[in-house]
């Protein structure tokens, strides 16, 4: 049985920032794990062992998705004025757990006082970017975003509330077609 919660302890919010490392290979840090305008979920099987998860990030100067670093970067944010919540440590390990979370997902998001939602992904990854296209997201950079002393090349979107459901909705339409073969 799978559960979704919140990690409570210390021990638990750093269990879940390791493990998303070790998959993507860049850290959640850690102010977003224990600030008061953040939410993060887990997904534990009976167990307790973590199978995947997310982090909401209220609005703030800190963003990962929002932190450009060049001066050619700087005049994309006509969106600073936008209540934007970012969508980071988004992972899933274990199948089992991808409906659960991504429901999840898409009730926290909708409770949220946030209309749009930002994230990034790295350009490499046309999967996911064709994921995301069925939400029709507004890109709004797309190049090197540095992370300490290492970067990536990532593609940062805006989604609203909208689009996240659009693409719940869609990968729910083909796992139904799926099932159905």
């Amino acid at each position: 049985m799978i559960k979704i919660k919140a990690p409570q302890t210390k021990l638990e919010k750093s269990i879940f920032a390791k493990t998303f490392e070790r998959i993507d290979g860049h850290c959640i840090p850690q102010d977003y794990l224990f600030s008061k305008d953040s939410r993060t979920f887990g997904a534990y099987d009976s167990r307790g062992k973590l199978l995947g998860g997310f982090c909401l990030v209220k609005g703030d100067p800190k963003l990962d998705s929002v932190n450009l670093r060049t001066v050619e970067q700087a005049n994309l944010f006509c969106f600073e004025n936008l209540m934007l919540t970012e969508i980071t440590g988004y992972f899933i390990k274990d199948k089992r757990c991808g409906f659960k979370l991504t429901m999840k997902l898409v009730i926290e998001t909708f409770k949220s006082a946030s209309y749009f939602f930002i994230y990034s992904y790295n350009t490499s990854n046309k999967k996911l970017e064709s994921y995301y296209k069925t939400g029709n997201p507004k890109r709004v950079f797309s190049g090197y975003i540095y992370y300490g002393n290492d970067y990536n090349i990532e593609n940062v979107e805006i989604l609203s509330k909208l689009g996240i459901i659009k693409i719940f909705l869609n990968r729910t339409m083909r796992l139904i077609k799926r099932k159905m073969r």
